[in-house]
């Protein structure tokens, strides 16, 4: 009896700490254009492991992962957190996202293969594990910027079907065969719309969650994985 108690104790010791990330590195690294591009990066606990990629909203910061970085971390992953170009620019003398061109959005998908050399070159990484996780704008960024198929597969929560010209029926179709989840909420037509949309556009293993309504906010990307109405929503990531 006491056995078990010790090791349900030490379960839900390994589940509490598990949200608690070490502090990260902050990588700064140039982007194909030359841009200064940067991010946090949280190495994983073993050598080799494979990393995901994080791309935030726009208007956000990495800050918006909350818990996930440890969870992941907890689960044998890296995690890099990466800082979209133009948040926040302007105090560095640089565009803010808000005085952006369309295309320059489209050229942000580079920032993701600056991303990949970066994080390829260090030892913790497998180079040829990596995956996506976007929220929103970010999604779609994601789809758009995972040409190298070292990025294995790819986490959408509340994509949309454009995103500042990035199409994401286009984009999901160029992913081809690899695996893709997508989340959203039943109280976001638009996110509901998307799912339908990318249902019949995906070329490889598909999954979609629709997430029950929240009556008291409507709460969208990554604002869904800190609702305590929706705890299994990081599992289901996971």
């Amino acid at each position: 009896m006491r056995t078990r108690f010790l090791f349900l104790l030490l379960a839900v010791l390994s589940v509490a700490s598990a949200a608690e990330a070490p502090e990260p590195s902050l990588l700064v690294f140039p982007g194909v254009d030359g841009y200064e591009l940067e991010g946090l990066f949280y190495p994983p606990l073993k050598r080799g492991a494979p990393v995901v990629v994080c791309l935030h909203g726009l208007g956000k910061n990495p800050s918006v992962w909350g818990e996930l970085p440890g969870r992941l971390l907890a689960e044998g992953y890296g995690v890099f957190a990466l800082r979209l170009r133009g948040h926040p620019e302007k105090a560095r003398g640089k565009r803010n996202w808000l005085q952006m061109e369309t295309d320059e959005f489209a050229r942000m998908a580079s920032d993701l293969e600056a991303a990949r050399a970066c994080l390829v070159r260090r030892p913790e990484v497998d180079p040829d594990r990596l995956a996506l996780l976007g929220e929103e704008f970010g999604a779609n960024l994601a789809l758009a910027g995972g040409r190298s198929p070292s990025f294995r597969a790819a986490v959408l929560l509340t994509p949309r079907l454009d995103a500042r010209g990035l199409k994401g029926p286009d984009l999901l179709e160029a992913f081809g065969a690899r695996p893709v989840l997508a989340l959203a909420s039943a109280d976001d037509p638009q996110g509901v719309k998307t799912l339908e949309v990318f249902t019949g556009k995906a070329g490889g293993a598909f999954e979609t969650v629709l997430l029950p309504p929240d009556p008291s906010e409507g709460d969208f990307g990554a604002a869904m994985l800190s609702d305590p109405g929706k705890p299994e929503l990081i599992g289901k990531i996971l």
